[in-house]
């Protein structure tokens, strides 16, 4: 379940809602975003150099990105969010095996 994402010395500035997960997560579309908005930051597009300073991140960097990602999802850091993806995804299987 994902909780309010706040890491030591990083604070988001706005309270915002965090963003909501789609039904079925996907790991790899997820990645997929955090590579769109490191690139984007690079690239110098302000919108994502201001989702950097958000959390007080220095320089476009991928832990930075993931940590992002994963607190505009409700998460503390990016490895509580992949977790919490993999275990959704798990559901399914695990419905079929007891079924069997």
């Amino acid at each position: 379940m994902p909780i309010a994402a706040q890491r030591a010395g990083e604070s988001l500035k706005e309270e915002t809602m965090p963003l909501t997960l789609p039904v079925n997560p996907n790991l790899e579309h997820l990645k997929f975003q955090a590579k769109v908005l490191l690139r984007s930051a690079r690239a110098g597009d302000q919108v994502a150099l201001e989702r950097f300073r958000s959390v007080n991140a220095s320089e476009p960097k991928l832990s930075s990105v993931q940590f992002i990602i994963a607190a505009e999802y409700g998460f503390l850091n990016w490895a509580r969010l992949k977790t919490y993806v993999a275990a959704l995804q798990l559901q399914p299987l695990r419905s079929t095996l007891r079924r069997m």
